[in-house]
């Protein structure tokens, strides 16, 4: 490759993810640190007043959810554990897929609402997954014990 002809773009992480860096701009791994580095201690220093207020938010939201566990328990615990467990998988399910591929640059359409048709499909899936593998279940018949 001559030295005239432009370089493939190649992104490359930050030391804390925060940013990305194209080989257009950084030569090397160590510039792109450093160029990371000075990031971070800009943006550190502009925020550096609102650490009290970012405690004090996140304060509150421990308080707040614990009401609501408070407020809810009795309804909550009168819901069947598995169905329970099936509906957070599911949704734990769905925001890795979209925070994944967030990370991996896909531009979900709708922005954030795709998160509801994640839902919806591997919702779909793993129901119809679910009946198949009860219906099987129910049609095997176990073995005659051994004489």
């Amino acid at each position: 490759m001559s030295e005239s002809a432009p370089r493939p773009t190649r992104l490359r992480l930050h030391h804390l993810g925060a940013s990305t860096c194209t080989r257009s701009r950084c030569r090397s791994r160590a510039s792109c640190w450093r160029v990371g580095g000075r990031l971070h201690r800009r943006q550190l220093r502009q925020h550096a007043g609102r650490l009290g207020l970012a405690t004090g938010a996140a304060a509150a939201a421990v308080v707040i959810v614990v009401a609501i566990g408070i407020l809810v328990r009795g309804p909550l615990e009168r819901v069947p554990e598995n169905a329970l467990k099936f509906v957070v998988g599911l949704l734990l399910s769905s925001f890795g897929v979209f925070w994944g591929g967030e990370g991996a640059g896909v531009a979900w359409p709708g922005s954030d609402l795709a998160i509801l048709g994640i839902v919806a499909f591997l919702g779909l899936v793993s129901y119809t997954l679910v009946r198949e593998l009860r219906r099987r279940r129910l049609t095997l018949r176990p073995a005659a014990p051994p004489r």
